[in-house]
């Protein structure tokens, strides 16, 4: 007995702990909804990781608007005013009516500038290798004399046919439909369906809540000014957008499942014990046990995912576990309940429970899921939490007997059930058992199907979708999710290879199956093309005597052309100096050294056939096809296959675990679940559901829960209708919620949620198989 009163104090004393730190952090909290969160980094090659996430960082802080108007200079004022109004919000890094993003496109103009003879863009370098000069210079010559402007002695010497700014505008825009109107803004659409683009960068995360709540309401201020315009049309496209519709489906579904659940833990608790003090006890173990089990893990990891959030909710059916077997062992003893003595009774199943289902949930860290790993951590602190609030705070304040007694039609009814449910299992011949079993095995064995395709764990918005598309229409072109990742050993080398890549994508596009790449050879040319562009530029240009013939056109006197044509180019570019500038530019592609390697992706838009892309990328060996999605898939495909190693596993230790309290008899209580687990994947096949690695690790929560409802029906030996009102009621509260989780729009979710649903009520009819032998059992109460 002197044990039971240690383990109390300690749990009053770890009591104490839990509620300082849940004070202490609540108010810290913050949370995460990025879908790919859930899912293991993966990197096949170096620097693939840190490209990922610069990757990541550059499209999903991206926004793009389409403004248009019954006129297109509302149109254009609405542009311009959104883009200040944007650029107004700290959630906003960049936001403007045109190409760039910000300021620092003006610092790119200065490091161009000078840059002349060596920055050619492809169609000028490609009209100066035709012979066709003449008509280069002709063009700029009509420029010029159509459209005088200020500064004309810094454009002839800086850019005098205007190849300097036309290389800008290549390196610049992204889009095949993009033209420019007559104030040089960006305009796409034809005819009276015009549209002016603002380019919008976010500050952080699109994934933070308060990045999602400042711009959100920012952009459904400006989608209103614009809907009050005759004509007004606002079309986007960008990650938010989609956080924003996850965020308030989380929300909602999160809400669900709390309400949902309280509300048929009050009806099951006052039809059960008719008590409104237990009504409310009943709950301070879930609130106390879901505020722990957030502090902690945000302790662990930084941040809470709001999936873990979700869990949380649905933490409150098994949460209440502990509670029930408390109040029941209490309310069936009625005046013969002793505080100590049933302390004495229940903590040792209470504890294997806690040891069990806290080991279920910490197994998902072995899986390798950060996601995953965040529910296991959140809901294992929760349950201990729990634990601690039962055996630490009833005891003191249940200390009494219970002042009314269960119903006695309650406990008849309660006593038939458990006899007809013992005599439903224990009554079934192996002969029978034994072929059902195994033509369920056989049944999904021979029919199951995988589904390891991460495009349908959170299926998006279809308005959102169809929006993106029209964006997507009308600048001709969307980036892709594949790109490549080009290394080198130094900077001028990954220039060059970059450039060498370009036959391989040229080729690409010339037969459809890509409109268009950004590729940092583009922004920086190596100093061999350089060199080769300002030998193209002296040959053709200069030498050939076009550009002294262009000079007297306009009407330079002769010193003037001397002091024109002697200016020299400046030294080649280099990546070195351009790096910092780019780092500031969110439309930049990816650079970055790794290892003493540098490292850069290419970005690939329109792309329409990956594979012949892909398998000509491959012929490089310092080029890499990285794809997301299907090294996601590939991820989630070797993960199912480990979780089922980890299944066995588990009910190996748990096989041992047991067998230290009931020895060779130890395999029967983890028969429940297992036969449970079986059924379930079977009935799952026979619906025609896809076997993912989300239903394969909630077979691990089905263990952990299951082997309770077995153990307490083993520690009452079959002879009380008590631990069947205990577990029945522990499994109503734990179908209740994790049933309104398979409601879930969120596929993970839903296969997890109804998987559990099926597993936990099959094992609780199977549970009596846990009374195998019991009556041949040695060990002494």
């Amino acid at each position: 007995m002197k044990w039971v009163g240690c383990i109390v104090w300690l749990c009053r004393v770890l009591l104490l702990v839990f509620l300082a730190l849940a004070i202490f952090t609540l108010p810290k909290l913050s949370f995460d909804n990025n879908i790919l969160a859930l899912f293991p980094a993966s990197a096949e090659v170096g620097g693939q990781a840190e490209a990922d996430r610069l990757r990541a960082q550059q499209v999903e802080r991206r926004l793009l608007l389409l403004i248009g108007a019954e006129h297109s200079g509302e149109a254009r004022e609405l542009a311009l005013q959104a883009a200040t109004q944007l650029r107004s919000c700290d959630c906003v890094a960049h936001a403007s009516a045109g190409f760039d993003s910000g300021t620092d496109s003006l610092d790119l103009e200065a490091i161009y500038a000078g840059y002349s003879q060596q920055l050619l863009s492809p169609r000028v370098r490609e009209q100066l290798l035709n012979g066709e000069a003449r008509e280069l210079m002709e063009a700029a010559l009509v420029r010029l004399q159509t459209a005088p402007a200020s500064g004309l002695a810094r454009r002839l010497a800086q850019d005098l046919l205007g190849t300097l700014q036309d290389y800008r505008q290549q390196v610049q825009s992204m889009a095949q439909k993009i033209t420019l109107d007559e104030r040089g803004l960006p305009v796409v659409g034809t005819g009276s369906q015009r549209y002016y683009l603002v380019n919008v960068t976010l500050a952080d995360s699109p994934f933070r809540l308060d990045i999602q709540d400042q711009a959100g309401a920012l952009l459904d201020a400006i989608a209103a000014q614009v809907k009050a315009t005759p004509g007004g049309e606002l079309l986007h496209a960008g990650s938010l957008f989609y956080t924003r519709a996850g965020t308030d489906a989380a929300r909602a579904e999160i809400s669900t499942v709390g309400l949902g659940s309280t509300l048929g833990i009050i009806l099951l608790l006052m039809l059960a014990f008719r008590s409104p003090l237990l009504l409310v006890l009943g709950f301070v173990p879930i609130a106390l046990g879901v505020a722990v089990g957030l502090s902690v893990t945000w302790w662990v990891f930084g941040s809470v995912h709001v999936m873990a959030l979700m869990f949380g909710a649905a933490l409150v059916g098994v949460a209440i576990d502990y509670s029930l077997h408390f109040f029941t062992h209490r309310h069936w003893l009625a005046e013969h309940w002793r505080a100590r003595e049933g302390l004495q009774h229940l903590l040792p199943p209470l504890g294997l429970g806690l040891v069990t289902s806290g080991g279920a949930y910490l197994s998902f860290t072995l899986a390798g899921f950060p996601g995953f790993s965040q529910i296991a951590v959140l809901s294992a602190a929760g349950l201990t939490t729990a634990f601690t609030v039962v055996v630490g705070l009833y005891s003191f304040l249940l200390a009494a007997p219970a002042r009314r007694a269960l119903s006695q039609r309650l406990r008849t009814n309660v006593e038939r059930v458990g006899r007809l449910q013992r005599q439903g299992v224990l009554g079934l011949r192996r002969w029978v058992v034994l072929p059902v079993l195994l033509a369920a095995l056989g049944l999904a064995f021979l029919n199951a199907q995988s589904n390891d395709d991460i495009r349908q764990m959170q299926l998006p918005d279809p308005a959102l979708t169809a929006m993106e598309q029209r964006v997507a229409e009308q600048l001709g072109a969307g980036v892709a999710l594949p790109y490549v990742l080009v290394s080198a050993p130094s900077s001028q080398v990954l220039l060059q290879r970059l450039e060498r890549m370009e036959v391989h994508l040229e080729a690409a596009v010339r037969e459809g199956h890509l409109q268009h790449y950004h590729s940092l050879a583009n922004w920086v040319p190596s100093v061999s093309r350089q060199h080769l562009n300002h030998v193209l530029w002296q040959n053709e240009l200069l030498q050939s005597g076009l550009l002294e013939e262009f000079y007297s056109q306009l009407g330079l006197t002769p010193a003037a052309r001397g002091r024109f044509l002697a200016i020299e180019p400046t030294s080649p570019l280099r990546l070195s100096s351009m790096a910092p500038h780019l780092a500031k530019l969110p439309q930049a592609p990816v650079y970055f050294v790794e290892n003493d390697l540098h490292y850069s992706a290419i970005t690939l838009l329109g792309l329409k056939r990956s594979g012949e892309l892909a398998a000509a990328v491959t012929e490089e060996s310092f080029a890499y096809w990285v794809d997301p999605v299907e090294r996601t898939n590939q991820l989630l495909q070797d993960y199912r296959l480990a979780v089922v190693k980890l299944l066995l596993g588990a009910y190996a230790l748990g096989c041992l675990l047991l067998a230290c309290r009931y020895g060779r008899w130890a395999p029967w209580l983890l028969l429940p679940p297992l036969l449970a687990s079986v059924l379930t994947l079977a009935t799952l096949v026979l619906l025609g559901q896809a076997l993912s690695v989300f239903h394969l690790m909630a077979l691990l929560l089905v263990l952990g829960i299951g082997v309770d409802y077995a153990l307490f029906m083993r520690e009452s030996r079959g002879v009380s209708g008590e631990a069947t009102l205990a577990t029945g009621l522990s499994c109503l509260t734990t179908v209740l919620s994790f049933g309104l989780l398979s409601l879930s729009a969120t596929a993970a979710i839903h296969y997890f949620g109804l998987t559990v649903l099926l597993g936990i009520s099959l094992t609780f009819l199977l549970t009596p198989l846990a009374l195998t032998g019991v009556e041949r059992d040695l060990h002494k109460q």
